[in-house]
């Protein structure tokens, strides 16, 4: 007799339908995991090239490389999981380079950033609030102490995007910041979970304009830079342990001296990469 594995294999195929929905539908929270007393230090590597061409003279090419040692260290945390962080720059240090010579950097920019003792509030969420002091140096950014954009505000999904519109700052300008954000893929190394993020950023730098030296202009400048990136987070201990990130645009600038005027195009690319040290 011909027998029929049809009855069999009816509730074995449902079973495997539902076991392939629940993993595809598996959400992950991606939020902040803070100890009382612990410390995290981050190495921070910035590379920016400007290359450019004053009419009438050959092309130039200004890079700057900063290299720094972050250290955030957790002083108390709340029963909602927030914590205040103590943050501040063990090491600091800038280069420049103008057509391949070494150009001095000031000295005064490193002391001050190794002095700068900063005290923040940080949800799980990742929302900041600036305690000490009340206020920064227009050319500081409280994301180069704690930058947590990238969070998303609920649970996501593999596959999940999520879009945030934020202000930050470039130098002295509050620049418009669109951060739209992919969980691409959740995977296990060691004893950690690890939720890989890839990026898209739209940064636009409003006009603006800065006093030629010897009071002979000014010079006035705006552009628009796009950026991609990927961020590896640990999601049992709450923390990113790697980023990094490439920008690259074009910033219009126009000099102005008296009845003279000038336009003169620059291609910008900057290179962010971050790794956690301890």
């Amino acid at each position: 007799m011909r027998r029929s594995f049809l009855p069999r294999f009816v509730p074995l195929f449902l079973f495997f339908l539902a076991v392939v929905g629940t993993a595809a539908t598996e959400t992950y929270q991606l939020k902040l995991g803070f100890r009382q007393g612990e410390v995290r230090r981050y190495k921070v590597e910035e590379s920016l090239t400007l290359k450019f061409q004053i009419p009438g003279q050959g092309p130039l090419e200004i890079k700057t490389v900063i290299k720094a040692v972050l250290r955030q260290e957790v002083l108390g945390v709340d029963p909602a999981g927030g914590a205040e962080l103590a943050c501040r720059m063990e090491s600091w240090r800038r280069q420049n380079w103008a057509n391949g010579e070494i150009v001095e950097a000031e000295d005064e920019e490193e002391k001050n950033l190794l002095g700068l003792r900063v005290r923040i509030k940080v949800s799980p969420q990742g929302e900041t609030k600036l305690l000490e002091p009340t206020e920064l140096p227009s050319t500081i950014s409280l994301d180069n102490y704690a930058g947590y954009s990238f969070l998303p505000p609920g649970p996501v999904t593999v596959g999940e995007e999520w879009t945030k519109n934020l202000m930050q700052n470039v130098g002295n300008v509050r620049c418009p910041t669109t951060v739209r954000s992919r969980l691409e893929k959740v995977e296990r190394i060691g004893t950690s979970r690890l939720a890989q993020i890839a990026q898209e950023i739209t940064q636009e730098i409003p006009e603006f304009s800065l006093p030629l030296p010897d009071a002979a202009g000014q010079f006035i400048a705006a552009g628009t830079f796009f950026g991609a990136g990927r961020i590896s987070f640990d999601l049992d201990r709450g923390y990113t342990k790697e980023e990094a990130h490439l920008f690259q645009g074009r910033l219009m600038a126009k000099l102005a001296s008296g009845e003279a005027k000038m336009e003169i195009p620059m291609d910008m690319e900057l290179m962010v990469i971050v790794n956690l040290l301890s």
